[in-house]
């Protein structure tokens, strides 16, 4: 009589091995979380792939959690009903879970699947940029070595202040400033300000 579950079997599947072996043309039921698969001669292995081509030419790939081997049963033979992830899920889970937001100056916010259409107005005059700056350099600035540099030309931007050589100075801070942009951001236009 042979096995009756054979008749499910109605998907095509392509087996890829993690060692770059490849079968086509296996014969497979393929549900959610399982695929079960009545050629026991394959040598399916966790880690492996299972492959479904869809009609509209995408293909679905799954990824082998337990091989599931079964033994013969009665009129049953023995077959795979293979635990399955689908590869796409996985990524999805893995991108999800390692999101990190970091939140820096004045009004921070942030938008998930929506467009912000607001605007904020940050209220820091020309007078107390420099204390500003240095307030966020303490805040915001773990390295040791960067913080003393960035402090030591705010307070040279701030002496040289109205004269002829404080462009130079600002332009030391902004290329000292570079990798921490982001923490200076909503100060520097009135740090621009000061330029005029």
């Amino acid at each position: 009589m042979g096995n009756p579950l054979k008749q499910l079997a109605r998907d095509t599947v392509i087996l890829k091995k993690q060692n770059g072996e490849i079968f086509t043309d296996i014969k497979a039921n393929v549900q959610k979380d399982r695929i079960s698969i009545h050629d026991n001669t394959l040598p399916i292995e966790e880690g492996d792939r299972l492959v479904r081509a869809l009609p509209n030419g995408l293909e679905e790939s799954y990824i082998v959690i337990d091989r599931g081997y079964r033994e013969k049963f009665h009129s049953i033979d023995a077959h795979y009903q293979c635990e399955v992830r689908k590869e796409s899920s996985i990524q999805y889970k893995e991108w999800a879970s390692s999101i990190t937001n970091h939140f820096y100056g004045a009004n921070s916010r942030v938008n998930i699947g929506s467009t912000d259409k607001s605007s904020n107005i940050v209220n820091i005059n020309k007078d107390t940029v420099f204390d500003e700056l240095r307030s966020v350099i303490n805040e915001n600035i773990s390295s040791e070595s960067d913080s003393i540099i960035l402090l030591d030309l705010v307070n040279e931007m701030e002496v040289t202040r109205g004269t002829p050589t404080f462009i130079d100075k600002y332009k030391s801070f902004m290329e000292s400033a570079a990798n921490h942009m982001s923490v200076f951001s909503p100060l520097l236009p009135v740090l621009a300000q000061v330029l005029s």
